[in-house]
């Protein structure tokens, strides 16, 4: 039937090239679902909230910030049992951003919260009664 979950994700920094240096940012986030399962598959509203954080390097007057992240959107997974309460666990996810945060550099936007994206991932559940 029905499940909640919650999951925590952190994304290792990207790097893009601006205005003669570089921009980095990393997220952490951490979500809340609620599950319909039918068989091995599953499908879930999700709602997350975290941190993103973006900084300047090799530019005039670089900085360091830290700005609050909010998502909502859908996880379709499949659950693969392994045997006894374990199951891997692979899902796409559909999200759309809450808070928009910009990126500037020499008073010019570098990059922009996209209004949409997605992620994928996997792992590991243990199935309580």
């Amino acid at each position: 039937g029905f499940s909640t979950n919650v999951a925590v994700r952190v994304d290792l920094p990207a790097f893009r090239d601006a205005q003669g240096g570089r921009v980095s940012g990393w997220v952490a986030v951490g979500s809340l679902l609620a599950c319909v399962h039918h068989r091995g598959l599953a499908g879930c509203a999700l709602l997350g909230g975290g941190v993103r954080q973006v900084e300047g390097h090799d530019l005039d007057h670089a900085r360091k910030a830290t700005r609050p992240l909010a998502v909502a959107g859908a996880r379709a997974a499949l659950e693969i049992p392994l045997g006894g309460r374990i199951a891997a666990y692979v899902h796409v996810d559909l999200l759309g951003e809450i808070i928009e945060t910009a990126v500037l550099v020499g008073g010019r936007e570098a990059w922009t919260t996209p209004p949409v994206s997605g992620a994928a991932g996997a792992g590991l559940v243990a199935i309580f009664p």
